[in-house]
């Protein structure tokens, strides 16, 4: 694959969360929500293995309390626009 990921580098949820994202900011509830029924522990460990593979990137906004944003890297739109179709 282009993206140097082979399939042992991609977890069950790897695809439903690079769909699942969008084009825009998410926040960690909104894409459970969408991911139903992923555990909220799948989801982390996710989205902390598609961090460490350029895939996703997390953004904190500086609220109280703050609020973590996740969004697709240039790596991870391709494969969402992969899995699109």
């Amino acid at each position: 694959m282009r993206l140097g990921l082979e399939a042992p580098d991609l977890s069950r949820w790897t695809l439903p969360v690079a769909g699942g994202l969008g084009d825009d900011w998410t926040r960690f509830n909104a894409l459970q929500s969408r991911l139903a029924p992923v555990t909220p522990r799948a989801l982390s460990l996710t989205l902390q293995a598609m961090i460490g593979q350029d895939l996703v990137t997390r953004r904190l906004e500086d609220r109280f309390p703050p609020v973590a944003l996740y969004g697709l890297t240039g790596r991870g739109a391709e494969l969402a626009g992969a899995v699109a179709g």
